[in-house]
Formats: C-alpha cells, structure tokens, sequence
C-alpha cells in the first residue's frame, strides 16, 4: 500500500478473501481498530491481539455488508495499514463524490438547459432517466429536507447540496 511492503498475514488475509482476489476500494465503508466485528466476536482474543487487529468493512452494492478481519504482525505494521486504507479510501470517495455530482449535474442540464430551479417532478423524471428507483415519498423527503427557502422547488444550489451530501 502506498509504497510500502509487507510479506504477512494481513496481505494474505486480503489478497485470497473469500474466494475473491480483491477488495474495490470504492466498496469499503469503513476502517475498524481492534476487534470491534462479528467475526471477531466469534473468537476469544488477547488486548495484545486487539491492538494488533483491524477490519475492512465493505459492501458491494446490492450485497449485504461483509468485513476483512485482520490480526498484524507489529503496531507499526497495522498503522502503515490503517493509515493507508484510510487515505485511499477517502481518495476514492472524494472521486466517487466528484462523478455522482458531475453525473446529476450533467443530466439536469441535459434535461433542463435553461433551469434554474426543479420541481418534484422533474427531480423524479432526472432520477428515472438515470435508471435510479426511488419513491414518490423519497423524493418529497428529499425535496422537504434540502429546499431551503421553502418555495416546493429546488434551485441548482439546493440541489447540488443534497448531491454533496
């Protein structure tokens, strides 16, 4: 990761998982200290051991979340891992962020070249037309949380907020 090696357990652990030979970095939520997981759980561990122990949490989406459970050799050696996920993480959400904003960006202009505020229905058919299901409750959520001034439509700002967030 990031320039470093390490020939242990943890690289070996990650590369055969499951079956699978890799992990998308885009897919994982979170990085986990310490034997915090179910399958950790399901073993008796030392506090030696939890300091040495870290998870990858992740999801595929459509799948149900799973984790990568690793015990590291040395501290230095789990916080070279840690660390490191932790900034390729934050790398590939920023990016995904990025390409999700210019995605919805692109097809509200696409859609309405002169617009500067969108109705329910329009953010419903902006949604469709990106093959996205989401319920007509969903969207009066959406368009309630995020309509700032109240006015039942959306100006670009309030809709590049709920893109954001």
């Amino acid at each position: 990761l990031i320039g470093r090696k390490y020939e242990t357990q943890a690289a070996t652990i990650l590369n055969s998982y499951l079956g699978r030979n890799y992990v998308k970095i885009q897919e994982v939520t979170e990085i986990r200290n310490g034997q915090r997981t179910t399958i950790f759980g399901h073993r008796f561990y030392t506090e030696e051991e939890d300091v040495l122990s870290f998870s990858v949490i992740h999801q595929k989406a459509g799948f149900p979340i799973e984790t990568v459970d690793i015990i590291c050799s040395s501290e230095q050696e789990k916080a070279v891992w840690v660390d490191d996920l932790r900034k390729l993480v934050a790398i590939a959400n920023k990016y995904k962020n990025i390409k999700t904003k210019s995605i919805l960006e692109e097809k509200w202009y696409q859609l309405y070249p002169d617009a500067t505020i969108i109705t329910k229905n329009q953010l419903r058919k902006l949604f469709k037309s990106l093959h996205i299901r989401i319920s007509n409750r969903d969207i009066v959520n959406l368009m309630n949380y995020y309509d700032s001034n109240h006015n039942q439509k959306w100006d670009f700002e309030e809709f590049e907020q709920m893109v954001v967030d």
